[in-house]
């Protein structure tokens, strides 16, 4: 699946990467299966999506409506989650992001954001990371010991 997953109990953190030509259905998918598989059962406090490679030239106003509906009750199975940021690298990706935020937002308990850079959205959930890539090099280093 062309969807990464990267947990961190130090960070206390789920992060989702898109990887190059993945696409929003995919991300769902690759959701449910982690929230049906979690062993935490509660998740983390923190989610990062990163949505940098993810293809949206296929995407309309319906699409991600669609998977915003699915995503939902995903999402609010993730009960120790306090933060959603959500990071994209274009404009494109950036619009839809914020109409999948103000979906999303009607359904969840916790705060969520959209950003165009990995810097305001690591602030945003609070993590001393200037980029998603520091902070997925750091989970790797934490569970390769």
């Amino acid at each position: 699946m062309p969807i990464e997953l990267f947990q961190s109990d130090t960070f206390d953190v789920l992060v989702v990467r898109y990887t190059k030509g993945s696409t929003i259905a995919e991300g769902t998918e690759s959701l449910r299966t982690f929230a049906t598989g979690n062993t935490r059962k509660t998740g983390h406090a923190l989610l990062i999506i990163d949505c940098s490679e993810a293809v949206v030239s296929d995407l309309t106003y319906r699409k991600v409506s669609n998977e915003a509906s699915k995503k939902v009750p995903l999402l609010a199975a993730l009960a120790q989650c306090r933060k959603v940021a959500m990071v994209a690298r274009n404009d494109v990706q950036f619009g839809f992001l914020r109409m999948y935020e103000i979906i999303a937002s009607e359904g969840i308990g916790f705060e969520t954001g959209s950003f165009s850079d990995d810097a305001a959205a690591l602030e945003f959930v609070g993590l001393p990371f200037v980029s998603v890539a520091a902070l997925i090099k750091a989970i790797q280093a934490e569970t390769a010991s």
